[in-house]
């Protein structure tokens, strides 16, 4: 099966722009039901993944993390994968993360994001 076959779109894909606050990441993952949202920068490319690890991460040693701008605490130049590529080898097992993000190819950003096929 292909990375195309799990891959989320629309409404059903956590992405925001990499200005946005922590606190605004939360809710778009908690409404999306996933574990991380992927973020964009002014030109739509991906720039970041923040995931829900990260916030429990920093939970102990960053005050008000919940103001804070997502881009000072989101993983930067995150692993992707493309459309075509094997979910087998993309998911978990590969990664060791359950999420990842999806992009048409390493220039040009689209908007998809894998949900892991356990």
């Amino acid at each position: 099966m292909k990375v195309s076959d799990f891959m989320r779109t629309g409404k059903a894909n956590p992405v925001l722009t990499e200005k946005a606050t922590v606190r605004k990441a939360i809710e778009v993952m908690t409404a999306t039901r996933m574990g991380a949202v992927s973020l964009t920068g002014k030109n739509g490319r991906l720039t970041g993944f923040f995931t829900d690890g990260d916030l429990r991460r920093r939970l102990a040693d960053t005050p008000d993390i919940a103001a804070r701008l997502v881009c000072d605490v989101m993983t930067k130049n995150p692993l992707c994968v493309t459309p075509a590529d094997m979910a087998e080898a993309s998911a978990d097992g590969r990664t060791g993360v359950p999420e990842i993000s999806v992009t048409q190819d390493a220039k040009n950003w689209v908007n998809y994001s894998l949900v892991d096929a356990k």
